[in-house]
C-alpha cells in the first residue's frame, strides 16, 4: 500500500516563509500625535455640515446600526438606537455623560434633552462644534461642546457615565483611551460603545 502523500502543516509552512513587512503607508494602525490625529480625522469632517446631514439623514445624524423594527422614519429609528445606549448608560436626571467624538452633537442632544442629563462633547472639528451648538441652542440642551482630543482633554469633574458612536474606528490607541476614559469616571463607572 502506498504511504499517504505528506502534506505541509500550515504552522511549519507559514514558519518558513518570510513574513511580509509593511511600510508606514500600509500599516493600518501607528502611533499619531495629537496634531497629526487632529489634521487626519479632519480631513474628513471639516466638510460643509450639509454633506453629513444629508448622508445620516435624520434629526440626530447618526451614523450607523438604526433600530429599523417598529419606526417609521430616520428620525425614529436613531431615537430607538439612542434609547438603547441610555439604557445602556442606565442613565437618570441629574447625570453627566461625555460623547467622545460627538460630532454634529445630536445624541447628546438628544439624550440631555430626553433625559434630562448634562452633557460633555469632545470633536476634533470647528466645523461640527459650531453645527453642534447650534443645535444645543436650539433645542436648550445642557450640554457643552469642546473642540479637544481625548488626550488632551482635562475634565473639572468626573462623569457617570462616557460612550463613543462608531469614532473609536479614529483611535489608534486604544489602551491608553480606555485608560482614560476609567479615569473620567465616577466611583460608578460607565463607559459604553455602541
Amino acid at each position: 500500500m502506498p504511504e499517504p502523500e505528506k502534506r505541509a502543516d500550515s504552522r511549519t509552512a507559514s514558519a518558513r516563509s518570510p513574513k511580509r513587512v509593511f511600510s508606514e503607508d500600509e500599516q493600518l494602525y501607528r502611533p499619531l500625535t495629537v496634531d497629526e490625529d487632529r489634521q487626519r480625522t479632519n480631513t474628513h469632517y471639516e466638510q460643509p455640515v450639509e454633506f453629513f446631514t444629508t448622508l445620516t439623514g435624520g434629526e440626530w445624524n447618526v451614523y450607523s446600526a438604526n433600530m429599523w423594527t417598529g419606526s417609521h422614519s430616520q428620525t425614529e429609528s436613531q431615537e430607538r438606537k439612542l434609547d438603547i445606549l441610555a439604557e445602556m448608560m442606565e442613565l437618570r436626571p441629574g447625570m453627566r455623560i461625555m460623547d467622545v467624538g460627538c460630532g454634529w452633537g445630536g445624541p447628546l442632544t438628544y439624550l440631555s434633552t430626553k433625559y434630562g442629563v448634562q452633557g460633555v462633547g469632545l470633536t476634533l472639528s470647528s466645523v461640527q462644534k459650531a453645527a453642534a451648538e447650534e443645535r444645543i441652542a436650539r433645542y436648550g440642551a445642557d450640554v457643552t461642546i469642546v473642540e479637544s482630543h481625548w488626550k488632551d482633554y482635562v475634565a473639572d469633574q468626573p462623569f457617570d457615565a462616557v460612550y463613543t458612536d462608531e469614532v473609536i474606528v479614529h483611535f489608534f490607541d486604544l489602551g491608553d483611551f480606555f485608560k482614560k476614559v476609567y479615569g473620567l469616571l465616577r466611583v460608578m463607572k460607565k463607559a459604553v460603545r455602541a
